[in-house]
């Protein structure tokens, strides 16, 4: 049982970890010079962070008490919900990043 909670950690580390890298790629090509660490976007971060916590524990407490296998859908599908907007925004900002720095080499 808790193997499975162990393992279910995988994607919000993942989020997290692309979320933090969108933020900071957001802050660099909107204000165009290098500003402190997420000094912008930080307030967005915690508080997306804050929804993911919000998401594993709660997931954990359905597990624990509630065993129907209808919630555990509805949580993958949030997962995959989250996971695709942060891979949109990924790539977004990621392609506009390539742009910009291949930009600066090409004549």
């Amino acid at each position: 049982m808790w193997s499975l909670n162990i393992q279910s950690l995988y994607y919000p580390l993942l989020l997290c970890s692309m979320a933090l890298l969108v933020c900071f790629w957001a802050e660099i090509y909107t204000k165009g010079t290098r500003s402190p660490f997420l000094r912008y976007s930080t307030l967005y971060y915690y508080a997306f962070c804050a929804l993911l916590c919000f998401l594993i524990g709660s997931e954990w407490l359905i597990n624990i008490f509630a065993k129907r296998q209808s919630l555990s859908l509805i949580f993958d599908s949030l997962w995959a919900g989250l996971i695709l907007v942060v891979l949109i925004l990924f790539l977004v900002f990621g392609i506009q990043m390539f742009i910009k720095v291949r930009g600066a080499f090409v004549p």
